[in-house]
């Protein structure tokens, strides 16, 4: 009977079986632990438990991580766990495949087109892509599987790049030198600051470089939606 956490960015996970007539000793999972370690080749946080029929046991479970918390945990059969995991893998096999061909769609326009929005487009794509691979744990699955931390890393940076090329890509978009000055160096502004917060990550610690990036990739979408906004009441 595999008992899972769903999510599995979680920085460290700690679990303890409690049964009658046997010790109780912790498993440990996480977003730290290697890849390799894991009972089975999945992002999810999971442990294999072996209970008789009819036993009783009490699970004691303790959570700690610097990034969202999130616990769904079901307890289920072997089978019903690897319909799970082949069911979210191809989902997830669909997003990308799809994210890489208009990546490659309107790389291939701005070739043709020498247009610098489609070649930002295609950049965003590709961040988009790499920025939800690493949250969704399938970069420390694929490049690093025994090195946790460095899979861990590739999240803030890409989080500040990504947002950072929302910003870069609206300047072009919304032709937002054309209708405010103020506007055009609040984008323009915000992106340098992205690059340099993305770049400055990857010589922080794991913990100090989350901190950093977490807010402003809250602020962000507000600050667009405004600038938007602002661009379509001007016409």
């Amino acid at each position: 009977l595999p008992i899972s956490n769903r999510y599995g960015l979680i920085d460290n996970f700690r679990i303890y079986l409690d049964r009658e007539g046997y010790p109780s000793s912790p498993r440990y999972g996480g977003d730290h632990i290697p890849f390799t370690n894991k009972h089975r080749p999945h992002k999810s946080i999971h442990f294999p438990i072996v209970l008789e029929k009819g036993e009783r046991a009490t699970f004691w479970i303790r959570a700690q991580t610097h990034g969202s918390m999130q616990m769904p945990l079901f307890l289920e059969v072997e089978s019903a766990f690897d319909t799970y995991a082949l069911e979210d893998t191809a989902l997830w096999a669909c997003f990308y495949g799809i994210m890489l061909a208009m990546f490659f769609y309107h790389f291939l326009i701005f070739i043709s087109l020498r247009d610098i929005q489609y070649l930002l487009c295609s950049i965003f794509l590709l961040l988009i892509l790499l920025t939800n691979s690493a949250l969704n744990g399938d970069t420390l699955r694929y490049l690093f599987p025994e090195n946790p931390y460095l899979g861990n890393m590739t999240i803030p940076p890409l989080l500040a790049y990504c947002n950072g090329c929302v910003f870069i890509f609206g300047l072009n978009f919304l032709e937002i030198k054309s209708w405010s000055a103020f506007w055009h160096k609040v984008f323009k502004l915000l992106f340098i600051g992205y690059v340099v917060i993305g770049t400055a990550s990857f010589f922080l610690h794991y913990n100090q470089a989350v901190r950093l990036t977490i807010p402003i990739v809250i602020v962000s979408p507000v600050i667009v939606f405004i600038g938007a906004f602002m661009r379509w009441r001007s016409g």
